[in-house]
């Protein structure tokens, strides 16, 4: 998950996920570095994220398709299969 602290929806997916008993992890919305991003990507190893297109100046769909050039090329960039991560 990658979204502010006062964002609604960041409540909303936590709670659901407790309920479902899923693994959440919070990647910080301060990080903006592309190697920062990675690491923590192959770190969580995600089967899914949860992310703002972009939040004030900084944009996380860009930065996100830097990370993971295949991302970019995606048709539908929200449905992008996270098993394929180039990292």
């Amino acid at each position: 998950m990658w979204l502010p602290d006062d964002c609604p929806e960041k409540h909303v997916i936590l709670l659901a996920a407790a309920k479902a008993n899923f693994k959440i992890v919070d990647i910080n919305p301060k990080v903006t570095n592309i190697y920062k991003v990675r690491e923590a990507l192959l770190h969580a190893n995600p089967k899914a994220i949860y992310f703002f297109p972009k939040v004030g100046k900084i944009d996380y769909m860009k930065l996100l398709r830097k990370c993971i050039p295949e991302f970019f090329y995606c048709k539908y960039p929200l449905l992008f299969p996270l098993s394929f991560l180039p990292i």
